[in-house]
């Protein structure tokens, strides 16, 4: 045997050949236990028990191979064989190993191996006589020695039950036949085979019958239910030792049973009793036997079945056709009442109906066998009055009255009566109409009453049936008498020239109103316009006013509901020459002043009055004539013309002043901002009078003065960021003298800071920081700025002041981000209103720098006297640039870029790079470029200059032109610095976007001579210059002129 089997579980499989319904084995290795024996003329085999289950059993049952030099392989299968083994094979295994523990003296591997060894004795011819192991062979030899002949039992191997199905009426018998054979399809006599039956007719208990010479029993049994049944059939056996199972495809090892094995097989078959007895509908009852028209009808039938009702309908006619209808009851049920539906139908409508029930079986019976139930709804309502119309519908005192009806009954109105006071008057149905729907009138009309008067009338209805209905109405006579027109106003007046006049009415009458016209004469024509109605019966409408002299006449028209209307007397409105005037003494007033209005009238009533409404806060001192007794605004005058004066003083300005001190210091997100000024912004003031008279219209004149303000000095400053903060502020405040100071300190350090928020959430902020401040004198046309910009740190201590005529601020600054300060004093506006720049001082710088700026103005007797310091305590210089359009050719671009040794070294030496903006190439320059070359300049991006050397307080400018080759929207030019002092180097950047739109200027002191630039030129440092910024040559220091001749530019 090959040694496959140390490693692989064999899959075997018993097939049985088979017709019918057959129950068959099979088998299943799940392992083996062998040792390797070298034999004579075999060579090294496998020898050992092979364990399998049969039949799905977990159960492993050892086997011996019958074929020596024939291996068994994964998946072969197999079949039971017909005989036995040999009777020596069967005898070793009942009396050895695995069914006893023989031989002795072996452990249970060597036992197989010597009992394996044997068998192939028996089955191959195996020579025994030598082999190893040699105990192993010693205990097969004497195996052998002691083997005799054994038999081996019939074993079934199939079950066939027949007939696997039928069908067969109720109380009918039943009979299956059950065959049992052996592997060789020998029948099996003698085997017990136990049937049962589940289902509709189950069986108490299992019958047990022996098969015959044929392999066959037989069990008959009678359906009293109907339904379908399972007939189960069963026998059970044991598949002995010395069973052969036999490969089903050739030259495949055969293995014989080692031991017995119990097993069963099972056959089953279906079988159906049929039911033929027709379901009893017992009764039939409807739910009314004389429904009402619309009433619903149920419908309930009683049923009864020997098996079970599945199913009841109603199938019902009416005019539109057949209908059906699911009837709900016991579903499966063999007694019950099941119930249905007929929708309500009109009356006098017909409908016919049957039932039909039907079994599990699908028989299937009809009530009534022969024609159908029927049920026809009647006429249960009385008549039904729609409505009732009284015509005319609001009649006047006297007037006769007629009724109409629309009445609708299914059975039909036989008659309608008209019943008042005493009288019974019949109505007649009208032309067009039926009994079942018509409209009725009147035979004789109600005679007219006096107004006022009410009366109740009753219309009743009476159908075929015999049903009546009754409606009441009530019908009211009036006075139809047209509106009453009372309260017109203003009637017959003067008016006083271009004053609109409102004209109001009160209009009643016992009709509702429904419109009240106003008709006029005027120059123009006639006119007729609706009034507009308001509360409590008035009706008002304007008329515009009309020039002196004019008359109009005028009428009130109201008309009621009924077309009733009234007309009022004709008025007058005489438009006359009245009115009044007021006027100012002056139309600008200065605070505190005092002011004169006069006052012009023209009266023409008694009782007139003139009323001043003062604005808020004048002060009256004085008047002519004098007021009216207690007041001071009041006069009463007489007819005619007349004039008053009245003297008001204007409210005087605020003074104030205050001193301020702050403190603000900690960590997060800073936005703040202050605004002071001195100055008083203008306004107006307007007075009112007006003339009023019982019997005109108020006349109302106004007069409008203009408050004078004050130019003064303004502070503004805003500030915004995150991270560390600290300020103080101390704030002198004085309107009076226009004085506004203001030292602070601030120090600021920028980190991102978050807030926190309920809930658990925060708001973060990350912001570096800006900061401006803006003094604003505008009495002496002054104007000043610092602003930074996107600033990680600041520490700035400062000093703004303004003081009528003075200006000073004074700034100490250590901050690392962008820094602007700007200067700009405005000359004196000419002729023309033409305001120009007389100074300008401006300053930038991006990076890390420390600044000390001063800059102090006085004003005295029309002089001017301006200084300008700035300065460090360590090397240090300035860039400073400007670029704006040429002013001979806007296609070039200037810039004045000036470099400045503010520190405490002298620098040298100086390198200067400027980067020319996108679109642009050089043109020409006040000093000439180190390098590129010049035949290579008109091509580069840049320029270098080269200085040797730049004394502490001096400065060089060099004036550059670019020219535009391509527009861009802000052009933008940098320049970048390197100085040297005592082997180390400060560097310098600044950029700046050319404003097209810039106003230049020459400012004094400086020079005179103008620039391709457009005659602007850099600021004033506030050293002693003695060089001339304005040349085309860089000089500095005592030799200036010998430099300047060494120019060749």
């Amino acid at each position: 045997m090959k040694r496959l089997y140390r490693f692989l579980a064999i899959v075997i499989i018993l097939i049985i050949s088979q017709s019918g319904c057959v129950s068959a084995l099979s088998a299943t290795t799940v392992g083996a236990d062998l040792i390797t024996v070298t034999t004579v003329g075999h060579g090294i085999k496998d020898a050992g028990i092979i364990y399998i289950t049969i039949d799905g059993d977990a159960t492993p049952y050892p086997t011996y191979c019958m074929d020596i030099d024939i291996s068994t392989q994964n998946g072969n299968r197999y079949e039971l064989g017909g005989s036995g083994a040999d009777p020596n094979i069967i005898w070793i295994l009942n009396n050895y190993y695995p069914n006893t523990g023989l031989p002795d003296g072996l452990s249970n591997r060597e036992k197989g191996a010597a009992v394996q060894l044997a068998i192939w004795h028996f089955s191959n011819g195996l020579d025994l006589s030598s082999g190893t192991p040699e105990d192993v062979f010693a205990a097969a030899r004497a195996i052998v020695d002691y083997a005799s002949s054994a038999s081996i039992p019939q074993i079934p191997s199939t079950l066939d039950l027949a007939p696997s199905s039928s069908t067969n009426p109720l109380g009918a018998q039943h009979t299956v036949t059950a065959t049992v054979l052996d592997p060789s399809g020998s029948a099996v006599s003698g085997q017990e085979v136990t049937f049962s039956v589940a289902g509709a007719n189950p069986s108490a208990n299992p019958v047990s019958v022996v098969t015959d010479a044929n392999g066959q029993s037989t069990f008959t049994y009678t359906g009293t239910n109907a339904g379908d049944d399972t007939i189960a059939a069963a026998t059970s056996f044991i598949v002995p030792s010395g069973a052969i199972w036999l490969g089903v495809t050739p030259s495949i090892q055969r293995l014989v049973m080692a031991q017995d094995v119990p097993r069963s097989l099972t056959q089953s078959a279906t079988k159906r009793w049929s039911d033929s007895t027709l379901p009893t509908i017992s009764s039939v009852v409807p739910s009314t036997n004389t429904p009402c028209g619309n009433e619903n009808v149920d419908i309930t039938a009683h049923v009864i079945d020997n098996i079970a009702v599945t199913s009841v309908t109603l199938v019902y006619t009416d005019q539109t056709g057949q209908h059906t209808v699911d009837m709900t009851g016991p579903d499966g049920s063999r007694e019950g009442d099941w119930v249905g539906s007929i929708p309500g139908h009109d009356a006098g409508t017909t409908v016919t109906y049957k039932i039909s029930a039907r079994d599990q079986d699908g028989n299937e019976a009809t009530s009534p066998s022969e024609g159908d139930y029927a049920v026809r709804w009647r006429d249960c309502a009385a008549p039904n009055i729609l409505s009732v119309d009284v015509e005319p519908l609001n009649p006047c005192a006297n007037e006769e009255v007629v009724l109409i009806a629309h009445i609708t009954d299914d059975d039909g109105v036989v008659s309608v009566n008209l019943i008042y006071g005493s009288s019974t008057t019949p109505m007649v149905l009208q032309q067009g109409g039926n009994a079942q729907d018509g409209v009725w009138m009147s035979q004789s009309p109600i005679p007219g009453q006096i107004a006022g008067s009410r009366l109740e009338v009753q219309v009743e209805a009476t159908d075929a049936s015999d049903r009546s209905t009754t409606v009441s109405q009530f019908i009211h006579w009036r006075d139809c008498k047209g509106p009453m027109i009372t309260e017109i106003t203003p009637g017959s007046v003067d008016v006083c020239q271009g004053s609109s006049v409102e004209i109001t009415a009160r209009v009643t009458g016992t009709a509702n109103i429904n419109e009240v016209h106003l008709v006029y004469a005027d120059p123009l024509g006639t006119h007729d316009v609706l009034m507009d109605p308001d509360a409590s019966d008035m009706w008002t409408y304007t008329l515009s006013g009309c020039p002196t002299g004019t008359t109009t006449e005028y009428y009130i028209l109201a008309i009621d509901t009924s077309g009733q209307s009234t007309r009022s007397d004709t008025y007058t409105l005489n438009w006359i020459n009245c009115g009044i005037t007021k006027s100012a003494s002056s139309q600008t007033v200065s605070p505190g002043g005092l002011v004169t209005y006069t006052i012009t009238y023209t009266n023409y009533w008694d009782d007139a009055v003139i009323d001043e409404d003062y604005p808020d806060k004048m002060i009256f001192i004085s008047a002519y004539p004098q007021p009216d007794t207690g007041t001071n605004n009041r006069w009463t005058i007489p007819l005619g013309k007349g004039t008053i004066t009245v003297t008001l003083r204007v409210p005087a300005s605020s003074n104030t002043k205050f001193n301020f001190e702050q403190e603000a210091s900690g960590v997060g997100f800073v936005r703040s901002w202050k605004d002071l000024s001195t100055a008083r912004e203008p306004y107006d003031l307007v007075n009112k009078v007006t003339m009023s008279s019982p019997n005109s219209p108020p006349q109302i004149a106004t007069s409008s003065i203009t408050v004078t303000g004050g130019t003064g000095v303004e502070l503004s400053q805003r500030e915004s960021g995150s991270g560390e903060y600290l300020r103080e502020d101390l704030i002198t405040y004085n309107r009076k003298k226009n004085y506004i100071k203001e030292e602070s300190n601030l120090s600021v350090k920028h980190q991102s800071t978050s807030f926190a928020l309920p809930e658990g959430r925060t708001l973060n902020f990350n912001s570096t920081w800006n900061e401006a401040e803006c003094v604003k004198n505008y009495l002496t046309s002054e104007s000043l700025n610092e602003l930074y910009r996107y600033s990680t740190k600041i520490d700035r201590t400062s000093l703004l002041e303004m003081e009528g005529n003075n200006t000073r601020m004074e700034v100490s600054s250590d901050f690392q981000g962008t820094r602007h300060m700007g200067y700009v004093k405005v000359a004196e506006t000419d002729e023309k209103g033409h305001i120009t720049l007389e100074k300008e001082a401006s300053s930038d710088y991006s990076g890390s720098f420390k600044v000390i700026e001063k800059l102090g103005t006085t004003y005295t007797n029309g002089s001017t006297a301006i200084t300008d310091v700035k300065h460090y305590d360590e090397p240090h210089l300035t860039v400073y640039q400007r670029g704006e359009q040429d002013a001979t050719d806007s296609i070039n671009l200037s810039y004045t870029i000036s470099i400045l040794n503010d520190g405490n070294a002298a620098l040298g030496p100086i390198y200067v790079r400027d980067v020319f903006p996108a679109g642009t190439y050089f043109l020409d320059a006040s000093i000439k470029p180190s390098e590129p070359r010049r035949s290579e300049l008109f091509e580069s991006r840049y320029a270098n200059w080269t200085f040797t050397h730049l004394p502490i307080g001096q400065a060089v400018t060099i004036q550059l032109r670019v020219l535009r080759y391509v527009a861009v929207d802000v052009p933008i030019n940098v320049v970048y610095v390197s100085a040297g002092y005592d082997g180390r180097w400060i560097y310098a950047n600044d950029s700046t976007a050319t404003n097209a739109d810039y106003l230049s200027c020459s400012p004094q002191g400086i020079c005179t001579k103008a620039q391709a630039g457009g005659g602007w030129n850099p600021p004033n440092w506030g050293f002693d210059l003695s060089w001339d910024t304005c040349d085309t040559c860089y000089r500095a220091g005592s030799n200036a002129q010998s430099n300047c001749a060494a120019c060749n530019v």
